[in-house]
């Protein structure tokens, strides 16, 4: 299973496998993993996934023209360090609207606070979503900003 630029280091053809999350660095013929043993699989979705139009829009009438940047994960400011992308994008207030999708812990009351206070009451949404929709709100985010201490540098 490999998240991102993270390849194997021992690898046996005849019983491993390669799961990539994503289609960036799978690229069969710069690696020399057998085909038949790499797959492409979805991050963060069920195959019972569904589209829901009226939500797609209502998030892009909520933003205002602004770029859709979200993140999945624990609302807090230590695992999955929610506080941090707050405060990192604070500056673009103006241009962002901020989704933070994801269960809360004791922490996400300070989150909430930090982005009220950065992003205004209505600059931004934290919420817990049944994981059906996540298709949509991927769908009608500009950007997607994973915060993981094991999958990222954050």
């Amino acid at each position: 299973y490999t998240g991102g630029q993270v390849f194997p280091g021992l690898f046996d053809p005849k019983k491993d496998y390669i799961h990539h999350v994503t289609d960036v660095y799978y690229k069969p013929n710069d690696i020399n993993y057998p085909i038949d043993r790499q797959f492409i699989i979805p991050h963060f979705l069920q195959e019972d996934y569904c589209f829901d139009s009226n939500l797609f829009f209502s998030l892009k009438e909520k933003a205002k023209n602004k770029k859709i940047f979200l993140s999945v994960g624990v609302i807090d400011g230590s695992t999955k360090q929610m506080d941090l992308l707050v405060r990192y994008l604070s500056p673009y207030s103006n241009e962002v609207f901020l989704i933070m999708l994801g269960d809360e812990s004791e922490e996400s009351l300070q989150v909430k606070n930090e982005a009220s206070r950065c992003f205004g009451s209505d600059g931004f949404i934290v919420n817990k979503v049944d994981r059906r929709l996540l298709h949509t709100y991927y769908s009608a985010a500009d950007c997607f900003i994973l915060l993981s201490p094991k999958e990222s540098s954050v």
